[in-house]
């Protein structure tokens, strides 16, 4: 008889819960400051689920409104390359609705694969982007307080040449600092950076790896 059964997901992978707790309460506390009554919507990529449980958990007992949306790369690829214009323009008709109701939104990105779009058309994606930018990068930005982290990935550890194991243990040990002593310091070099024009941010010029060179101006 054929096997059902072809696979299981490995996209969830749970960690020590204690460093989820710290990342999870300084997000909750000292990046967004929650309060009661507060709508606070937390957006994730299925493999943040653990973070995004604690940051509910979190912010309901604070009294805040807790609620959430998920996103599928890999699903909204299907859609963009399978769907008409007006489809997919109104594709972010319901959920934008969320962004603009929140007061505090945790955005959790942790995609199985970061290269979900090649396949999908240029003029798909540009429509894509432009349905979801109203809410999500103009609205979000600039009028709520906001959170954004990268949760590790195995591409990203296979990426950087390490064990998924070893990239996680180096992901929170870059996250768990004493962000309250921290910001103190922060609020020092924005003084500094905001008496310039121009910001450069340059990383890894010469790496072989186009995927490692990062330039940034602003």
């Amino acid at each position: 008889m054929k096997k059902l059964i072809t696979g299981f997901s490995k996209e969830i992978v749970y960690v020590d819960q204690m460093l989820v707790n710290k990342i999870a309460g300084d997000m909750v506390n000292i990046s967004t400051k929650v309060r009661s009554g507060e709508n606070v919507l937390i957006h994730f990529e299925p493999g943040g689920r653990q973070l995004a449980l604690e940051l509910a958990r979190l912010s309901a007992l604070k009294g805040a409104r807790v609620y959430y949306h998920i996103q599928d790369r890999e699903l909204n690829a299907e859609i963009m390359k399978n769907s008409g214009k007006k489809d997919i323009v109104r594709f972010f008709s319901f959920d934008n609705a969320k962004f603009y109701e929140a007061d505090v939104t945790f955005i959790i990105r942790s995609p199985k694969t970061a290269f979900a779009y090649e396949s999908v058309p240029s003029p798909a994606i540009n429509l894509f982007n432009d349905a979801m930018n109203p809410a999500l990068m103009e609205y979000r930005v600039n009028h709520s307080r906001w959170c954004l982290i990268y949760w590790p990935t195995p591409e990203e550890a296979d990426i950087e040449g390490m064990s998924y194991e070893n990239y996680v243990k180096l992901f929170f040990a870059s996250c768990n600092q004493p962000w309250d002593k921290i910001q103190k310091t922060q609020d020092k070099l924005k003084n500094i950076l905001d008496k310039g024009k121009l910001l450069t941010l340059t990383a890894n010029p010469n790496d072989k790896d186009p995927r490692k060179r990062t330039k940034l101006e602003m």
